[in-house]
């Protein structure tokens, strides 16, 4: 059986995904309101860590923490936790999670 996250929807939410050793490069490439309402909340990227990040054009965006690979080896399941700490609703993973976290993660 082959584990995957549901179908996309054009309802969804994107969702990144950052771990604390990606964090200074996806920081980066935010815009520039964006990088202050980051800084503002103290997202680190710390796991399990979860929050909406609103863009200059009304959207936001989910985004959890994914901590580093030895915080992630002592559980099991990280995005679930940042999961239940977000809004209801659906949401869109962007970009690629390693093929073992994406198993594991996928039965969290």
């Amino acid at each position: 059986m082959s584990l995957r996250f549901a179908a996309p929807s054009d309802d969804a939410c994107p969702l990144d995904v950052v771990a604390e050793d990606g964090f200074d490069e996806w920081f980066a490439a935010l815009p520039a309101q964006s990088q202050d309402w980051v800084k503002t909340i103290g997202f680190t990227a710390a796991l399990g860590q979860a929050v909406m990040v609103p863009s200059g054009d009304g959207t936001a965006r989910a985004v959890i923490g994914f901590g580093s690979a030895a915080k992630r080896a002592r559980g099991r399941f990280a995005l679930a936790s940042g999961f239940s700490k977000l809004p209801q609703g659906v949401y869109e993973l962007i970009g690629d999670l390693p093929a073992g976290d994406l198993g594991t993660e996928a039965l969290g």
